[in-house]
């Protein structure tokens, strides 16, 4: 899947280059790209935690927008963990952003995530995730810029929000590379073994967590949860007194 997304990554970039310059001239002739003129977004440069601000467990991810094992933990895992702890007041869930595709169409998409407010970025995260089959195959087509503009559009974004963002606000792709080198950082110090960037990569508590499942995250949760719980003392029969002797 990778290797197809790398080879159309030139296409890729050509569809969305058309689509800003009809956005630019209003679906009309085709205009220069220095015609464009940004308007103003509300970019999102920092963490959106979701969760009670008072938990005493903070789950931390950083995924990939272009990675199937990212999507799948957001399809399969991540929905369970929202209704078990992150809507009980359990858990703080936070996402970053940590890309691993040299040609950044995961930065890209990353970047529409964050162009229209901390409101918007976990709903377009899921979003893209949602439709991670649909991105990759139009992508490897050259027609993934149509797909996007659909996306963002359902959620209230023009695609001159979009390209603003995308094209001239380098301080969101800024923000996604230093997530990403945090994430490394983190995660080397965790397992030196590892080379280079993995996602998703999950920490509980600044503990790396090896085993991404349900009942791998689960288990990692709840052994927080019940730090400082005291052991369960054993129980213990009454002893039976002696009997006496007969007189």
């Amino acid at each position: 899947m990778m290797s197809a997304l790398k080879s159309g990554s030139v296409r890729i970039a050509a569809g969305l280059a058309a689509l800003a310059l009809l956005a630019a001239c209003g679906g009309g002739e085709t205009a220069p790209v220095s015609n464009f003129k940004p308007v103003p977004v509300t970019p999102v440069l920092g963490d959106t935690p979701q969760g009670a601000a008072t938990a005493t467990v903070e789950l931390v991810e950083y995924a990939s927008l272009t990675c199937s094992h990212c999507r799948d933990f957001a399809r399969q895992v991540y929905p369970r963990l929202k209704r078990e702890y992150i809507d009980a007041g359990k858990l703080r869930y936070v996402y970053r952003d940590m890309s691993i595709d040299p040609q950044a169409f995961d930065v890209t998409l990353a970047t529409l995530t964050r162009c229209k407010g901390p409101e918007l970025h976990h709903t377009l995260v899921d979003e893209m995730f949602g439709n991670f089959a649909n991105i990759m195959e139009s992508a490897q087509k050259g027609e993934a810029a149509g797909v996007l503009a659909g996306i963002v559009a359902k959620h209230g974004m023009t695609w001159d929000e979009a390209v603003t963002c995308m094209d001239h606000t380098p301080a969101i792709r800024e923000a996604i590379e230093k997530f990403g080198m945090q994430g490394e950082t983190e995660l080397k110090a965790a397992d030196p073994t590892v080379q280079g960037r993995r996602t998703p990569t999950i920490f509980v508590n600044g503990k790396l967590v090896s085993d991404i499942s349900y009942e791998g995250v689960k288990a990692a949760i709840e052994a927080q949860l019940n730090l400082g719980a005291a052991p369960a003392t054993p129980a213990t029969e009454t002893p039976t007194p002696a009997p006496t002797p007969a007189q």
